[in-house]
């Protein structure tokens, strides 16, 4: 008999808090958010138990993403008004 079994962890990333889009520093547009990022452990690709979560700012162009610390506030997109 044989068996075949497949596990594995997935991160699942998903918008929170305000939409208030801040600028990239990697790609340069203004389409940086928070978001909450979640390890799901996976028995056949069904999700069964969060193993990790933390807030994260992620951009929606270039995938970049940076851990939400007290130390670094991210910077506010500038303002358009002169």
């Amino acid at each position: 008999l044989c068996s075949i079994l497949s596990v594995g962890c997935n991160t699942k990333i998903s918008p929170e808090g305000e939409d208030t889009r801040r600028l990239c520093p990697q790609c340069h547009n203004v389409s940086v958010l928070s978001a909450k990022s979640t390890t799901w452990f996976e028995l056949f690709w069904i999700p069964l138990l969060p193993i990790s979560r933390k807030h994260i700012w992620v951009c929606g162009i270039c995938q970049w993403s940076q851990k939400v610390t007290k130390e670094y506030v991210f910077p506010h997109p500038p303002s358009s008004k002169y």
